[in-house]
């Protein structure tokens, strides 16, 4: 069988730094472990000003937070997955309306890790993010039946798997921050886009194709601008 551990925390940055740099050299850390801390949040900037701030807790996100977790203590599979029984091996599906959202996504993803423009740290990080979308997409999805949002068990909704997206995202922009040294997060296709843009190659009223037939560097496809572009 399988164990899965979920570890929740906070390092300090010094120490995590130590680490992401011997990994970026190839040294005995990179064994893939900190890959597999996929919701790594990286808050880079202290506060650079303090100040006192009190205000009243969302009693609603509070309420919704604990009953969540005691339905998901009571849940049970078979509400799920129909005919489940102890012991069965078996997967809940994305719906018709949602698969093509995660095809899409699949396949951006894997022409990103794929192009050769990532470091390798940042690839080998994001060749995770396939099952990351697929585990937050089934999350998202018991959370918005617990909670009477989405009525329809038995397969993964749109909602679902729009917010996976979005989390992917968001992850994706703290990983670069946390893997790749200061200043040189983002991805090759958005500084190409950004000095183009800068240098007056790229102008107001170009079209995707007219900046593809420019050949920029790291802006050689379809996928790369749109990365750029978002």
């Amino acid at each position: 069988g399988e164990s899965i551990i979920s570890v929740t925390g906070g390092v300090q940055p010094d120490w995590l730094r130590h680490i992401l740099d011997d990994i970026a050299e190839g040294g005995r850390q990179n064994d893939g472990l900190l890959n597999r801390f996929a919701l790594l949040i990286n808050h880079d900037r202290p506060i650079e000003e303090w100040r006192y701030v009190d205000i009243p807790e969302d009693g609603r996100a509070r309420d919704l937070y604990e009953s969540v977790f005691r339905k998901v203590h009571e849940l049970r599979t078979e509400d799920f997955i129909a005919g489940w029984t102890e012991g069965q091996s078996t997967a809940l599906r994305f719906s018709e309306e949602a698969q093509p959202i995660f095809v899409k996504w699949l396949a951006e993803n894997e022409t990103r890790v794929r192009e050769g423009d990532l470091p390798p740290v940042l690839a080998s990080h994001f060749s995770k993010y396939t099952s990351l979308f697929c585990s937050l997409s089934l999350v998202m999805h018991v959370v918005l039946c617990l909670d009477g949002i989405t009525e329809n068990r038995r397969e993964i909704s749109v909602h679902a798997a729009r917010i996976a997206e979005a989390w992917c995202s968001y992850l994706a922009s703290h990983a670069r921050k946390s893997f790749v040294p200061k200043g040189g997060f983002y991805e090759p296709s958005v500084r190409s886009f950004a000095k183009r843009l800068a240098e007056g190659k790229i102008k107001e009223g170009m079209n995707r194709s007219e900046i593809l037939n420019h050949r920029f560097p790291q802006l050689k496809n379809m996928n790369a601008i749109d990365r750029a572009l978002a």
